[in-house]
């Protein structure tokens, strides 16, 4: 099982920058790899809540379900994920308050890319557009909500 991590420092109380990580529709607009969310299932923002996702890698496009397993208003969000082909992900959210009254988001994805996937090259360059992503993905969110710009819904 692979591991990606990423902390990234948000000039924004840690409330509102849980309400837009939260915020499933808003998710292709700082995730890059992120095409497409829909089929969405329960209500946002709760436990149980899944949708499907649409990912692009490797100019292949890839389909997973996701789900809220766990969440902790305004600190915590915990989504477990299928992909087809076997794969699996854990993706936890975790919102500390920084000294400067800032967040401190720190993501963390535990993945297991499946057996559609062959050792190689091709699986390294999947993990390294893993590590690609999340690393863009906090920095376009920290530039979204620090700049303040209306984000359409």
């Amino acid at each position: 099982m692979g591991t990606v991590r990423e902390t990234v420092h948000i000039q924004a109380p840690v409330e509102r920058v849980f309400e837009f990580v939260a915020d499933y529709k808003k998710y292709p607009q700082w995730q890059p790899n992120l095409i497409e969310v829909k089929d969405p299932i329960g209500t946002p923002g709760t436990v149980g809540f899944a949708y499907k996702g649409f990912f692009k890698a490797l100019d292949q496009k890839m389909e997973g379900t996701f789900k809220v397993a766990k969440i902790e208003r305004p600190r915590f969000i915990e989504e477990q994920g299928t992909i087809v082909g076997g794969g699996t992900m854990l993706t936890t959210m975790v919102f500390d308050t920084a000294p400067d009254a800032g967040t401190a988001l720190t993501f963390t994805i535990q993945y297991e890319l499946g057996p559609t996937i062959p050792v190689g090259p091709e699986r390294t360059l999947i993990e390294h557009s893993l590590e690609r992503g999340l690393r863009f993905a906090t920095e376009t969110l920290k530039e979204i909500i620090e700049v303040k710009v209306p984000v359409l819904d």
